[in-house]
């Protein structure tokens, strides 16, 4: 269960608390007041302890322990910023009623104090508990317009902190330290500040949950009541390469996914991200997220092997599969080798050179020769390359390249779900592996975009839509 949904369904007048660690899986969040401990003054630490230890106590059959959130200044409290200063030294609120998440098991827990016993407080909680939403809150919200934004310290300070602090640390005077910048942001119009901590969550995951199955960047087109369809984008691209077939393809939910090292999805911090296993989980993590399931997969190029690789390891969630120019990998060893070696060439030459000669050689391939046969598709591909960050590409090519792929191949005989492979009618690479494909799985059906190279659905979106409609609506198992 999404805590931060299920607190943003809640009644406005409670108070709402939430938190999680660092790597997501420990989550929690509260509403309602059973306890407050607040002090003007320094902190006395073990005062604070003895209190919260009265008021929880020690009883070992408890499954869940109350928790108190907040949390002291760092500053006295003269230099306190205003906003801030009802808060006192030091706070700490216990809720009345909480959710805590440890990794998949969930326990609700109400917090009752002895000065709680009375038939007035009673009635409250009662009230208190009767108003509580069961349901979750998913609706996604609009961000207002950013009229002003100032940064303390700005960018000519933080670089200055960051300057000093990694001088002492490699002096070895310290070896740890907290760099805090605040942000302040003036709004067009009043936002829910659980409704901006989702759309921060949703534009970037790292931002509240940490976890190592953190969902990736999305974009999300249709209702979320129709059939959901999960696009994945090839190397150098993006979810958002995918919306001129999603536009021809009404009555569906679409969600087009950023991969790791790409869009929105470029300051992927997990290193176990950027494999095939590390990314397929980083993709449910992401239909757990919108609570999807039993969706259909389609992928181009690195999107394509991916979507191969997740229908053949989540089977049970997915209820189509369709690759644009796809492979199950390499089966000869001394290839991956020569492959492995041909990879470390283009990421040498990504970080060497400017971007745009690099885009210039990597569509010169013979892969991608049909393009200049549409110099304004090629045009708009470089331009939107371009913008691409490249610690996250090389990240992404080591670690999801074809060399780097497991051998599907043997595996393709149990793919158990409809599956289409559509390919350009000059792919000549994968033209050749579609065939082989079909040869050692003839239950896989195999489309062919004429005039078209290796990117069909650039080169053809009409052609393409109407290919993939077909497929859809022909399945017996009804994919609409």
């Amino acid at each position: 269960m999404d805590i931060l949904a299920w607190l943003r369904a809640q009644p406005a007048r409670e108070r709402w608390y939430w938190d999680d660690n660092r790597d997501g899986s420990f989550v929690l969040g509260g509403i309602g007041v059973a306890d407050v401990i607040r002090g003007e003054t320094a902190i006395d630490v073990h005062a604070v302890l003895e209190h919260t230890h009265a008021m929880l106590g020690e009883d070992p059959r408890a499954r869940l322990r109350g928790h108190y959130f907040g949390g002291m200044t760092f500053m006295p409290p003269p230099y306190v910023d205003s906003s801030r200063r009802h808060f006192g030294c030091y706070c700490f609120v216990l809720p009345r009623l909480e959710i805590v998440r440890t990794g998949k098991h969930h326990v609700m827990g109400l917090n009752l104090l002895p000065g709680d016993a009375s038939p007035r407080a009673m009635d409250g909680i009662r009230d208190m508990l009767g108003s509580v939403a069961t349901m979750l809150r998913t609706d996604a919200p609009t961000l207002p317009a950013i009229l002003q934004r100032s940064d303390t310290p700005d960018r000519d300070g933080w670089e200055m902190f960051l300057t000093h602090a990694i001088a002492h640390i490699r002096n070895g005077t310290m070896n740890k330290v907290a760099l805090v910048r605040k942000t302040s942001l003036t709004l067009g119009a009043v936002i829910d500040p659980l409704d901006l901590m989702w759309l921060l969550r949703r534009e970037e995951p790292n931002t509240l949950e940490k976890s190592g199955n953190q969902p990736l960047a999305f974009d999300t087109r249709g209702s979320a009541d129709d059939a959901g369809m999960v696009w994945l984008h090839g190397f150098l691209g993006a979810g958002r390469d995918w919306l001129p077939i999603v536009e021809r393809l009404p009555g569906y939910y679409h969600v087009m996914l950023d991969l790791p090292g790409h869009g929105g999805s470029a300051r992927c911090q997990s290193e176990g991200v950027f494999s095939f296993h590390g990314t397929a989980r980083a993709i449910m993590a992401t239909l757990e997220y919108l609570r999807l399931d039993k969706t259909i997969f389609i992928g181009y190029s690195l999107g394509a092997r991916l979507a191969l690789y997740v229908a053949l390891r989540f089977s049970p969630r997915i209820r189509g599969l369709v690759m644009e120019g796809g492979s199950p990998g390499l089966e000869d060893e001394t290839e991956r080798r020569e492959r492995l070696r041909g990879e470390r060439g283009v990421r040498d030459a990504l970080q060497s050179q400017p971007m745009a000669e690099f885009l210039d050689a990597w569509y010169d391939q013979p892969l991608f020769h049909s393009l200049k046969n549409h110099p304004d598709l090629l045009r708009r591909l470089r331009a939107s390359r371009a913008d691409n960050r490249v610690p996250g590409l090389c990240r992404a090519h080591e670690g999801l390249s074809v060399a780097t792929q497991p051998n599907l191949w043997p595996e393709l005989s149990r793919l158990s779900v409809p599956s289409l492979l559509i390919v350009g009618e000059q792919d000549d690479k994968y033209g050749g592996i579609a065939r082989m494909i079909r040869a050692r799985a003839a239950h896989i059906q195999v489309a062919t975009v004429p005039g078209c190279g290796h990117n069909t659905h650039l080169e053809d979106p009409e052609t393409f839509a109407r290919l993939l409609l077909g497929w859809l609506t022909a399945e017996p198992e009804g994919m609409g």
